[in-house]
């Protein structure tokens, strides 16, 4: 009886994000999914054991398990979206296998999925046009991101640049502050790589200012840790250390980002090594790492170096 009034809260739930601010309400729902990972886990399940594989929840569903580093049952959610005739349903499982792909560092399947998603999005979509382009701007975004970071070959930062710059130029176009700000991170990053630490700062400063207008902690984890980065780069590991800890505290107010805590904490183990410290953030970042489907050979880099 329980779970029959769960379902039909999480159904009434979905339907009301249907036809309302689409887009806000969908926000608001990933913000509630990431502080009440356990909670939103379980009403989801009920849902999709009462046979209900909507696009939005099977979305919601392997999204929760990607930031918890649960990549199998992530990429098991999406395959149940693989019938949809609906060309931006598909566009929107190409982009979140894709990101899967990335973090367990199958670069190359990443990237053919994000390619295919963007072929999506040109399709005929009954008049969803601003759905269409913020997914584009999303995978546009992905790619780039996959270009300049992925491990199997050389970056190509003036690639990686044209790519952030049209997924920039669409979210603004679209007033998405979250996009935007997802955008700027990455290009500090990029700015970085160039040997250019001032617009790096002057970009990071921005996103941190958006990041913090709409509330999004896992977003200021990611800025703070591309802040501590940047300090790294100047050799003042005292200050990098602190900004680590910024970033790792911020990633603890999101429980399901379990990937985004690994990765800082990894940073921390290392930046705390060189100084000598006693915080023991090394067993922190393994312990997150057991439980996730990563590559062993990379929690070990992630680890070792």
């Amino acid at each position: 009886m329980l779970s029959r009034c769960y379902y039909h809260f999480f159904s009434l739930t979905i339907m009301f994000i249907k036809f309302s601010n689409f887009h806000k309400r969908m926000v608001e729902f990933k913000r509630y999914c990431e502080i009440h990972p356990l909670l939103s886990r379980a009403l989801l399940n009920i849902v999709l054991e009462a046979g209900n594989t909507s696009g939005d929840v099977v979305l919601a569903s392997s999204r929760l398990h990607r930031l918890r580093g649960e990549y199998t049952a992530a990429e098991r959610d999406l395959g149940l979206l693989i019938g949809s005739a609906d060309p931006l349903v598909q566009a929107a499982r190409l982009d979140n296998l894709g990101r899967i792909y990335f973090d367990t560092q199958r670069f190359k399947e990443a990237d053919d999925a994000y390619s295919e998603g963007l072929l999506r999005t040109t399709e005929p979509n009954n008049g969803r046009f601003e759905e269409a382009k913020r997914r584009r701007a999303s995978l546009i975004n992905n790619l780039g991101y996959n270009i300049l970071t992925r491990a199997d070959r050389k970056a190509d930062v003036n690639e990686a640049s044209r790519w952030f710059d049209s997924s920039l130029s669409m979210y603004q176009e679209l007033d998405d502050l979250e996009g935007i700000a997802y955008v700027l991170i990455h290009q500090v990053e990029l700015e970085r790589k160039r040997g250019n630490l001032f617009k790096s700062e002057d970009l990071l400063s921005d996103a941190i200012e958006r990041e913090q207008e709409i509330r999004n902690f896992a977003g200021l984890a990611l800025a703070h840790q591309q802040s501590a980065k940047n300090i790294l780069v100047q050799h003042q590991l005292g200050m990098a250390h602190h900004l680590f800890k910024v970033a790792y505290h911020q990633a603890l107010k999101v429980p399901a980002c379990r990937r985004i805590r690994a990765d800082i904490a990894a940073d921390l183990s290392r930046v705390s090594r060189a100084l000598s410290h006693k915080e023991d953030f090394t067993r922190i970042a393994r312990t997150l790492y057991s439980k996730m489907d990563l590559p062993k050979s990379f929690v070990d880099r992630q680890l070792s170096a």
